[in-house]
């Protein structure tokens, strides 16, 4: 196995949890954006701003 297969089987492994924390916490997140913000695209960016912080630290 090369050293590039392997990154990509490592790479398709984490985006594979991003997706299901994503997945599995989305309708939480969203519901709170909503108690806190009141305003549906308001609340949907603060979540995917949200998910991209987690991800980013995740990814170090």
């Amino acid at each position: 196995m090369t050293v590039l297969h392997r990154l990509q089987c490592a790479e398709k492994k984490e985006e594979t949890k991003a997706e299901q924390l994503y997945s599995k916490y989305y309708k939480l997140m969203l519901y709170a954006a909503m108690e806190l913000l009141n305003d549906q695209m308001a609340a949907e960016d603060a979540v995917h701003e949200a998910f991209i912080k987690i991800i980013k630290i995740w990814i170090k």
